[in-house]
């Protein structure tokens, strides 16, 4: 009687524990399903309250139930929403928070079947987003010492071999840290996505190279990010920083360091510094037929102990001077095709990537049969551009970009390709990148105005212009800012002669462009305004190798004409005025110009 009665408590115990159990999975896959529904949804992305309810539950989950075995799943579902919501709003402050919750779950769940994708996710984020590639090769040799069985393996082998400039020096051993390592933090992270669910398409890195083996060494625990020294390259041993700089003095900000390296016909310089500060870039041939690079830092004094490393390729001169409270970096390269800058935090921090051209680009004259459009609908995504209750500008751009593509597709050997196709966020430098890429023979932006003055109305055509007027500056502003994500654009070299040749083709293209649109507005609107042809600093036209255009085919703050354009008929009035002025600049460069 006894044994009986003992064994009825065990297994009344084991089923309390199995019904206590289901609730917490219940639970769990609950939070999940809703995930992978919000995924689905374009619009429920849009707010940002709604990312925050998911990553906030999933990490409140692994939290509360940190023993249970989903756990792990969750504290990686709030990295991935935190990863997906930092590409396109949150920037560096967003992917840092993915970062955390993938970290923890490495050091905390060590063991877990998701602990090697959560250090890969980071190397990535690392690698492509935060330029921190010395840090991102820490986290490919952990999974290739930890995880030599797991799926991620081949790939952390690839990322070593692609990183291995930055590897750390193996002449002297690290020095002891100052401070105690801090002791592994509970997984207090923001949210998490469904395992298996695709992220948004990262920015391409270089091409792996071929492999050598690597001997997996025995199972260690992944390096918190805290205990990473948080430096972007490994410089050679002579570059190296002192270790203690002296103090800078209050209200100074000087350059303690800088490091160079080449990569694939690239050149990285990073600049460290006390603090961010502004930049100032001056491009310019030399009569040795090279190309100069001038980077001014205002306000800005090289430290005591600042020692100017050799240039590398394809740098052949690499100086550095104080000018009347101004630091000036001067390099010369062979032809260059483009450069980017980013500024980073923690340590603050400015890199500078210079790309070689093997041959000189210069701006041919468009002429069949590559007759190629590009048609740019700006905006997109979270950036709803101009917008009422009438209209969102990102949705009628994108409309009338497809109405004016099916026009131009019935003239022979006319190709048309569309920036986007869909609702998606595109950086500035996608865009005209595109029309480069392919080398177009015109590229146009579409567009639409607004003003703080509800009498404006009418179209007008923009050209690329450093310097515009006070007038248009209230366009500027709105188009340029609008169309900003992280601020860090890639833009071509384009020299002066080649600019002058394309401002003279762009405004062939704005003349045909600009009194086709006026015809087709007026078809509804006969007081419709010719604001005519300007030029502005768009930054969506700035790096355009090809003849570049931006129009603006109405206000939506002027009530008479956004009912306009919210009607279907006359978007259809429109998109035939600017195909029709697109063919007749095709047929004028295919005769050679006027």
């Amino acid at each position: 009687m006894k044994r009986a009665t003992a064994l009825a408590w065990i297994l009344l115990l084991l089923y309390s524990a199995a019904a206590l159990a289901e609730p917490i999975e219940d639970e769990y896959l609950a939070l999940r399903l809703k995930y992978r529904n919000f995924l689905a949804d374009v619009g429920a992305q849009k707010k940002r309250a709604n990312w925050d309810k998911f990553i906030v539950g999933f990490a409140n989950f692994t939290e509360k139930h940190s023993t249970h075995p989903r756990a792990d799943d969750a504290l990686f579902l709030a990295g991935d929403a935190q990863e997906r919501l930092a590409r396109w709003t949150t920037g560096e402050a967003g992917f840092r928070e993915a970062l955390k919750s993938y970290d923890a779950l490495a050091r905390v769940y060590a063991d877990s079947n998701l602990a090697d994708d959560a250090l890969w996710r980071a190397g990535q984020i690392l690698e492509l987003k935060l330029n921190s590639a010395a840090e991102a090769y820490l986290l490919y040799r952990t999974i290739v010492n930890g995880y030599p069985d797991s799926d991620m393996f081949a790939k952390a082998k690839d990322g070593m071999e692609r990183l291995s400039t930055f590897a750390p020096a193996e002449t002297a051993p690290p020095a002891e840290p100052a401070t105690t390592p801090a002791t592994p933090a509970e997984p207090s992270m923001t949210t998490p996505v469904p395992p298996n669910e695709p992220l948004p398409p990262a920015e391409p890195g270089p091409s792996p190279a071929p492999v050598a083996a690597v001997e997996p060494e025995p199972k260690a625990a992944p390096p918190t990010f805290e205990e990473m020294t948080p430096r972007p390259a490994a410089p050679p041993p002579e570059t190296a920083a002192p270790t203690a700089p002296a103090p800078a003095a209050a209200g100074v900000n000087r350059l303690t360091r800088l490091a160079v390296w080449s990569l694939d016909g690239r050149a990285f310089l990073t600049f460290y510094l006390d603090a961010p500060t502004k930049t100032e870039i001056l491009i310019r041939p030399t009569a040795s037929e090279t190309t100069e690079f001038c980077l001014t830092l205002p306000s800005v004094e090289t430290a005591g102990d600042f020692s100017l490393p050799p240039p590398v390729a394809p740098l052949t001169t690499l100086s550095v001077e104080s000018v009347d409270g101004r630091l000036l970096v001067r390099m010369q390269a062979g032809a260059l095709q483009g450069y980017s800058i980013n500024q980073f935090d923690s340590p603050s921090r400015l890199v500078l990537e210079l790309h070689a051209a093997p041959v000189e680009q210069s701006v041919a004259r468009p002429s069949p049969p590559n007759r190629v459009v590009v048609l740019d609908p700006g905006h997109g995504g979270e950036d709803l551009g101009a917008h009422n209750r009438l209209l969102v500008e990102k949705d009628l751009v994108l409309n009338l970009a497809k109405k004016v593509r099916d026009r131009l597709r019935e003239q022979p050997g006319v190709i048309v390709l569309l920036t986007r196709e869909n609702d998606l966020f595109l950086p500035l430098d996608t865009r005209f990148g595109l029309a480069n890429d392919i080398q177009a023979t015109a590229f146009v932006s579409l567009h639409v105005n607004a003003s703080p003055r509800p009498e404006s109305n009418g179209v007008e055509s923009y050209l690329y212009e450093s310097a515009g007027t006070p007038a248009e500056d209230d366009t500027v502003r709105f188009e340029n800012e609008s169309g900003q994500n992280h601020n860090n654009y890639t833009y071509p070299y384009i020299s002066p002669a080649d600019r002058v040749l394309l401002r003279d083709e762009s405004r062939r293209l704005a003349e045909r462009l600009q009194p086709r649109l006026l015809a087709g507005a007026r078809q509804s609107r006969a007081r419709a305004a010719n604001r005519g042809i300007k030029s502005a600093p768009l930054l969506v036209l700035a790096g355009a190798r090809v003849p570049a255009v931006l129009v603006e085919i109405g206000f939506a703050t002027n009530p008479e004409e956004a009912k306009l354009l919210s009607q279907d008929a006359y978007l259809d009035q429109l998109a035939d005025g600017l195909a029709d002025g697109i063919r007749r600049y095709l047929d004028d460069a295919a005769a050679g110009g006027e």
